[in-house]
C-alpha cells in the first residue's frame, strides 16, 4: 500500500501454537525423565502408529453452539474462514468453555495465560474476517513489497530454528526427524531481571506444549506471551513411550550440566559504532578465555577465566598495537581448549552469559580491537555431546542424525556433511557469530577434516551475507587453494613456525626458506591471504610433556627467558612478520617471554607477576624481560600498522646473502587516485655475523630514485630498549645517503632493520664528529656559566 513503510507482522504460520490454547498433557512414561539424563540402552524400534486418545463424551451445548456456527458460517463466509472458524470451534466448546483450576488441573505456574473461549459464532466470524484482512493486507502487491515482506523479522524468525522470539512470542522449532512425538517444556515464568533464576534449585514442573511435525521431519510451536530469558528444554517421545529431554541443538545458552536452555533475543544488545579496518591491517593476539585471566594477579577483582575478566585485561592487548584478537573456542566444548564442541551456537557456560560475551565485544571494539572466534566444524565431543543420537535413533552406535555415515577425523566422530540440515545448522554459526554476536571473523578448525562443500557453505555465507568480515581457514596441506577453491579470505600458515625453529639456533643455510618466511609463496593474491605465527599459536605452545612432542612457548624452547637468544630470536621472527607479507600473530604470554608450556593448569596459564614484579637489571625476576619484550612488539606493531608499504605494499627483493643469511627487499605501496606513496627497505639478518661502523655492510637496494633525500632507520629489533644493546642499528647516523646502488648500514646480528625513504630534496648527512663537537661545546659554555 502507498506509504506504508513496514509491512505489519505476517500472522503465525498454520499449526502454530497460541499461548492460549490449553498445553498438551505430558505422556506418561514408565519414569519422569530428568534434564541432562539421555536415553540409555535405546531399544530398536518400528514406527508405530499414535495412541488413540480416549473419546470424550460431548457436551450437548457444544453441539447445539457448534450447529449455530455452522449455520452462520454457511451463508456468506468464505471457506477459508469456515475450516477455520470450525477448527477453533471444535477446540473450544467441545467440553464445555475452559477455566484455570477447573476438572482436576492444578492451576499452571506464572507464564503462558490459559484463556477461556466464549465467543459466538459472530464473535468468531469476526475475528476471523479480521485476520483474513490483516493477513491479505500483510501480503504485498508488488514485488518490492513482498521482499520487505520476507524480511520481516517474524517472517525470519519463523523460518529457523531453535528459539526465535517474535512480536508475539517465541517461534521453537527443531529438527528430530525420528520422533513419535515432541514436547516444548517450558520451566517457570517470567524471569525477574532483578533476582535471576536459582540453577541450583530444583526445577519447577514444566508446563508442556506438543509440538507440530511437518513433512521435513521438523517440529515447531509458537508460544504468545514467552521471551528473552525464559527457561525451556525439548522432550522426545520415541516409538514405544521412550521419552528422554533434550536441549536445543540451537540454543543461545544452556545450562552446562543439564538439559535447560534459555531464550535469548540479539536485538537486545546494544552494539557500538566500530570501524572495521582494512583486513590488510590486522595484527592478531590470539588468547583462550579460560587461562588469560587470574595467575599471579591478585588486583583482578573478579571470578578469572571468564569473559567478565579478560575485559578487564583488554588494555594489555590495545597498548601494544595489537588491531586484532582470535579468541579460542569459546562455543560450548568439553575439554581443555575448546576444540571439543558440544554445541555451536550457544557461549561455554563457564565463560560467562550472552550478555557478558557481548560486552567483551563492544569492549574489545571500544578499544579499535575486532574480535575474531575460531570454530572447530568437523566433529563432536567425545564426552557431553547433547547432538549424540539426538532424537533416540542411533543403530549400530552410527551418532545419530548429525553424525551417521561420517568417519573418524582424527579428532572424532565426524558430522553428517551430506546432509542439508547438518550443514546448515554447521554453517549457521556465521549468522550467530558474526550476526547476532557482531563478531569480525571467524577461523575455521582443521578445514581438512570436513567436506570441501561444507567449507564452501561456511566461506559462502560469510561472503554474500557479511562482505566486511574476515575468514580464515586452518588446511593441512596448506596453499593458495584454501582462498581460491574454498573461498576463505586467508589461508592459517602451519609450516612457518617450523621453519623459523629450524634456523633459530644457526642459520642452516636454506635462503628460500627464509625469504619464504618474508614474502607470500606462489598463488596467493594479497598480504592479508595467509595468516603467519612464526613463534607459535596454541597448538605449538601448549604442546606439553608426554604429547607428540614437547615444544612449549618460544623461549622455553630455546634455553629459557634467561637465555637472550632465545629473547633476540623472538625479536627476530615477530619483526619478519610485522616487516613481511601476510598477517602477524602472537599467542598470549610470547609477548613477555614468559616459559615453559601453555595449558590449563594453574602454573601454565598467562603470568601476570611478570609484568608486576619491579624489573630489576640482571635479576631472574621475569619482569625486566617481559617489559622489553611487551615494549618490542608494541614498537614492531605500531611501525607495521603505520606504514601501507608493509600491510599493503608489494615485494621486490633487492639483496641475496646466501653465506651470512642476509636478505633485503624493497615494500612500495602507491595509490594512484590519491597520491599517496611510500617506499621502505627491509633488512633481515637471520645469522650470527655482525657490522658496525668499523666496517659496515653494503646492501643492494636499487639504483638511485629520483627525488630520494635518502632513508632513516624507523625499527631494529635489536635496540637496547629491546633487550638488544646501545647504537646496534643506525638510529643515531640520522638520514643515510645511498652510495650508488647500495645502502652503507650497520647490522646486528639475529634482527631486522627498517629503513624508510625520504622524498623531495637531500638533507645534509648527520656527521657524528661534528655533532659530538657541537655537544662538547654546549657543555663547556653551560659549565663556563656557572663558573
Amino acid at each position: 500500500a502507498p506509504g506504508r513503510e513496514t509491512p505489519p507482522p505476517p500472522p503465525p504460520p498454520p499449526g502454530s501454537e497460541p499461548a492460549t490454547v490449553e498445553p498438551a498433557p505430558a505422556p506418561a512414561p514408565a519414569a519422569s525423565p530428568q534434564p541432562g539424563i539421555a536415553p540409555e540402552n535405546v531399544p530398536k524400534w518400528t514406527p508405530t502408529p499414535p495412541p488413540q486418545k480416549e473419546a470424550v463424551p460431548e457436551d450437548p451445548n457444544a453441539a447445539i453452539a457448534r450447529a449455530k456456527i455452522e449455520e452462520k458460517l454457511n451463508q456468506d463466509t468464505s471457506g477459508g474462514i469456515r475450516d477455520s472458524i470450525l477448527a477453533q470451534a471444535r477446540k473450544t466448546v467441545s467440553s464445555g468453555p475452559v477455566k484455570i483450576g477447573e476438572e482436576g488441573k492444578a492451576p499452571p505456574p506464572p507464564g503462558p495465560a490459559i484463556g477461556k473461549f466464549e465467543l459466538s459464532a459472530d464473535d468468531l466470524i469476526a475475528q476471523a474476517s479480521a485476520e483474513e484482512e490483516a493477513e491479505a493486507a500483510a501480503y504485498a502487491e508488488t514485488p518490492e513489497e513482498r521482499a520487505a515482506l520476507a524480511e520481516h523479522p517474524d517472517t525470519i524468525a519463523r523460518s529457523r530454528m531453535g528459539a526465535n522470539v517474535t512480536s508475539i512470542g517465541t517461534h521453537f522449532g527443531v529438527w528430530a526427524p525420528h520422533a513419535e512425538m515432541m514436547t516444548l517444556c517450558i520451566y517457570g515464568g517470567k524471569p525477574d531481571p532483578l533476582r535471576p533464576f536459582d540453577r541450583d534449585a530444583p526445577l519447577p514442573e514444566p508446563t508442556r506444549y506438543e509440538m507440530n511435525r511437518g513433512d521435513d521431519g521438523c517440529w515447531r510451536l509458537e508460544v504468545q506471551q514467552v521471551g528473552h530469558g525464559w527457561r525451556y528444554a525439548f522432550e522426545v517421545t520415541m516409538p514405544g513411550g521412550h521419552t528422554f529431554t533434550r536441549r536445543d541443538p540451537w540454543a543461545r545458552e544452556a545450562e552446562f550440566d543439564t538439559d535447560v536452555c534459555y531464550i535469548w533475543d540479539p536485538r537486545k544488545f546494544n552494539w557500538l559504532p566500530f570501524q572495521r579496518r582494512p583486513k590488510e591491517e590486522l595484527v592478531i593476539y590470539q588468547l583462550h578465555v579460560g587461562t588469560f585471566t587470574g595467575r599471579n594477579d591478585p588486583t583482578l577483582g573478579t571470578e578469572p577465566g571468564t569473559f567478565v575478566a579478560s575485559v578487564r585485561k583488554l588494555d594489555h592487548i590495545a597498548e601494544m598495537g595489537f588491531t586484532a584478537v582470535q579468541l579460542l573456542p569459546v562455543t560450548e566444548f568439553g575439554g581443555s581448549w575448546g576444540y571439543n564442541p558440544r554445541m555451536m551456537h550457544n557461549v561455554h557456560g563457564p565463560y560467562g552469559s550472552p550478555d557478558d560475551f557481548a560486552d567483551f565485544v563492544n569492549a574489545a571494539h571500544k578499544r579499535g580491537i575486532a574480535v575474531f572466534v575460531d570454530c572447530a566444524l568437523h566433529h563432536g565431543a567425545a564426552n557431553g555431546n547433547s547432538l549424540w543420537e539426538y532424537d533416540g535413533w542411533g543403530p549400530d552406535e552410527n551418532g545419530g542424525i548429525y553424525f551417521e555415515r561420517s568417519g573418524d577425523t582424527g579428532w572424532g566422530q565426524g558430522f553428517a556433511f551430506w546432509k542439508q540440515e547438518v550443514k546448515d545448522y554447521l554453517a549457521g554459526v556465521v549468522d550467530t557469530w558474526l550476526g547476532e554476536y557482531n563478531c569480525d571473523g571467524i577461523r575455521i578448525d582443521s578445514a581438512h577434516s570436513m567436506s570441501p562443500d561444507m567449507c564452501k557453505e561456511v566461506t559462502r555465507r560469510a561472503r554474500e551475507d557479511y562482505p566486511d568480515r574476515f575468514v580464515v581457514a586452518e588446511h593441512n596441506p596448506e596453499g593458495a587453494f584454501v582462498v581460491h577453491d574454498l573461498g576463505a579470505d586467508s589461508v592459517w600458515l602451519l609450516s612457518g613456525c617450523d621453519d623459523a625453529a629450524a634456523m633459530t639456533w644457526q642459520y642452516n643455510g636454506n635462503f628460500d626458506q627464509l625469504e619464504y618466511m618474508v614474502r607470500l609463496k606462489g598463488g596467493y593474491g594479497g598480504n592479508a591471504q595467509c595468516v603467519k605465527y612464526l613463534l607459535g599459536s596454541h597448538d605449538q605452545c601448549g604442546k606439553r610433556p608426554g604429547h607428540s612432542h614437547d615444544l612449549g612457548h618460544w623461549v622455553g624452547r630455546f634455553g629459557g627467558r634467561m637465555e637472550w637468544r632465545a629473547r633476540a630470536t623472538a625479536r627476530l621472527w615477530w619483526g619478519v612478520m610485522c616487516a613481511g607479507q601476510g598477517l602477524p600473530m602472537m599467542f598470549m604470554g610470547t609477548e613477555t617471554h614468559q616459559d615453559g608450556h601453555w595449558h590449563v593448569d594453574e602454573d601454565a596459564k598467562f603470568d601476570w607477576g611478570l609484568l608486576n614484579m619491579i624489573a630489576e637489571k640482571g635479576v631472574d625476576n621475569g619482569a625486566l624481560y617481559a617489559k622489553q619484550g611487551m615494549a618490542h612488539v608494541k614498537a614492531a606493531n605500531e611501525v607495521r600498522v603505520k606504514h601501507k608499504a608493509l600491510t599493503m605494499g608489494d615485494y621486490k627483493r633487492t639483496h641475496r646473502d646466501d653465506n651470512n643469511g642476509i636478505l633485503a627487499c624493497e615494500r612500495y605501496y602507491q595509490n594512484d587516485e590519491t597520491g599517496e606513496k611510500e617506499r621502505l627497505i627491509v633488512v633481515v639478518n637471520a645469522g650470527d655475523g655482525q657490522w658496525d661502523e668499523q666496517g659496515m655492510y653494503g646492501v643492494a637496494i636499487g639504483g638511485q630514485w629520483e627525488n630520494c633525500a635518502g632513508f632513516e632507520e624507523v625499527y631494529n629489533s635489536q635496540s637496547a630498549e629491546f633487550g638488544g644493546w646501545e647504537n646496534s642499528g643506525n638510529k643515531q647516523r640520522g638520514v643515510i645517503q645511498q652510495d650508488n646502488d647500495q645502502l652503507m648500514i650497520c647490522i646486528p646480528k639475529l634482527s631486522v632493520l627498517i629503513f624508510k625513504m625520504l622524498w623531495g630534496g637531500a638533507p645534509a648527512a648527520v656527521d657524528p664528529d661534528v655533532e659530538h663537537a657541537k655537544l662538547a661545546a654546549a657543555a663547556a659554555q653551560s659549565i663556563s656559566a656557572l663558573q
